[in-house]
């Protein structure tokens, strides 16, 4: 397996680096203050061994906390525990080791309140978790919202509608947590890092709630083509799911601003349809960006940003608003004449250099850590940083890859392909991916992160297998899911020396 990783081409070398990182709390992404509530502090975590009570008491407010654990989430329960002084110095000698892992083979409960005010509470609203690792049982206000049989998944993401069990004032929530379970396609270190006693149980990704009116917007996203024989226009296309919350039939213009630029486009929705939408150049003009500045790798030029602002008005009143960052750039692939794979931006050859990059053991992350890794890693002359494992507890390093023109090559794991790792039995040339079901998995996962991850200019490819190769039915389903979903990007089906049946060779070598 294989731990010594060459990139891209006969001159890219992995390097994996170490990340401690210290716990804080993630900010809203993508989203204006008013209709986005991070559910960050105010936590409490304990384990069901110590409490023998069920959802429905523990999310009322009857229920007392009296010796749960205080928290913040994004976090694990191993790195809420830490943070208690429940375990000190795990990182020296031996201590990590002698931790027992007894206390995580069982569920844990996760509890919050919020407030929500009149109107909120009047209109609708989602809770939205962007990371559960592994199962989870969700409460509110005393109903079971989503059970462990459907809310799975390490890196699903779910939104689920809560509007009719939110109420004016507090509302309590509590997630019952249930660790991954040895054959589960769970997140891993593999041999980048001991393996956390928790095996990174918990929500290791933000919870919010989003309130709207009837239409919700989601899954804003920019696609741009660049005018190469002049360089002087980009063309931007905007697309967007809108959800008709409402049981009547709803008239809705969605408006998008981006820097001086205004479009509109009115749309009708059927009674609860949810569809995705297009503002396209060739009926806005608008969408035709004269002399626009472009996203570069650092080495190449400045690495430029847009924010797309979107609102939905139903009947005069704004029913909804999002917001999302990206950047006019353009990748594509190449096979040279040597046979190896390369890359562009722009139109212009790269050289990818690039390192692995490590979570911390914990999932805990820095603003200020984060930021000195990313100067490091400028500072080595590295143009790329390979994720593989985790893909971070929030958008943080991809955001600060966009500001820093950096590139993100974002991958699974080995993680799956290696029985000793993932749990089950695996086949020699394609992983742990075999039945249909888990097929299906896969495909929910690639679909949940490439929606979570689109807009982020700095990620130039995705990245579907590790030292094999996908399943030939499962890299159909990628193949189909992609061109739908990000048309913006290439996929690299595997980092090792491999032929596939589906796509041919992959052309690089590890």
């Amino acid at each position: 397996m294989r731990r010594t990783r060459i990139l891209l081409g006969n001159f890219v070398f992995a390097l994996a680096t170490a990340c401690l990182l210290a716990a804080a709390n993630p900010a809203a992404h993508g989203a204006t203050v008013d209709n986005i509530l991070p559910l960050a502090d105010g936590w409490q975590l304990q384990s069901a061994a110590e409490t023998k009570s069920g959802g429905a008491d523990i999310s009322t407010p009857r229920f007392v906390t009296t010796g749960w654990y205080p928290a913040s989430v994004p976090t694990t329960v191993m790195a809420t525990l830490v943070q208690d002084g429940t375990y000190k110095d795990i990182y020296f000698g031996t201590n990590l080791a002698n931790i027992s892992t007894a206390p995580f083979t069982n569920a844990w409960w996760y509890r919050t309140e919020f407030d929500a005010s009149k109107p909120q509470a009047a209109g609708n609203a989602d809770l939205a978790f962007e990371g559960i690792n592994y199962r989870a049982n969700i409460w509110l206000n005393g109903q079971l919202i989503a059970n462990a049989d459907q809310t799975f998944g390490a890196y699903r993401t779910f939104n689920l509608e809560i509007t009719s069990h939110l109420k004016p004032g507090k509302n309590i929530l509590a997630v019952e947590i249930f660790p991954p379970k040895p054959g589960d396609f769970t997140m891993g270190f593999v041999d980048w890092n001991p393996k956390p006693p928790d095996r990174n149980m918990g929500l290791f990704r933000p919870v919010k709630v989003h309130f709207h009116k009837a239409v919700g917007i989601e899954n804003v996203f920019v696609a741009s083509k660049i005018d190469h024989a002049t360089w002087s226009q980009a063309d931007l296309t905007v697309s967007a799911d809108l959800a008709n919350h409402s049981t009547n039939v709803v008239e809705t213009t969605l408006q998008a601003v981006i820097g001086a630029v205004l479009v509109s486009e009115k749309f009708t929705l059927q009674p609860l349809e949810t569809r995705t939408v297009k503002l396209s150049p060739a009926e806005h003009p608008e969408l035709k960006f004269a002399d626009p500045k472009l996203w570069w790798p650092w080495e190449l030029g400045a690495p430029n940003l847009y924010t797309a602002k979107l609102t939905a008005k139903t009947g005069g009143d704004i029913s909804d608003v999002q917001t999302a960052r990206f950047g006019i750039r353009e990748v594509a692939d190449y096979i040279s004449p040597d046979g190896y794979r390369g890359y562009m931006v722009n139109g212009k050859k790269i050289l990818i250099r690039g390192g692995g990059w490590a979570d911390e053991l914990l999932l805990r992350e820095s603003q200020e850590n984060l930021t000195a890794q990313v100067r490091y890693t400028k500072a080595m002359n590295l143009n790329t940083i390979r994720l593989e494992g985790v893909w971070g507890s929030s958008q943080r390093l991809y955001d600060l890859a966009d500001e820093n023109g950096l590139l993100i090559m974002v991958g699974w794991s080995c993680q799956w392909e290696w029985k000793e790792n993932l749990g089950k039995k695996t086949d020699p040339k394609y992983g742990g991916f075999l039945t249909a079901d888990d097929m299906q998995l896969a495909t929910n996962y690639l679909h949940d992160q490439v929606f979570w991850l689109r807009n982020h200019p700095s990620i130039y490819v995705w990245v579907l297998g590790s030292d094999m190769l996908p399943h030939p039915d499962l890299e159909k389903r990628y193949d189909a899911l992609l061109p739908l979903l990000d048309p913006t990007r290439p996929a690299l089906k595997s980092c090792g020396t491999v032929v596939s049946k589906v796509s041919g060779p992959s052309a690089v070598k590890m």
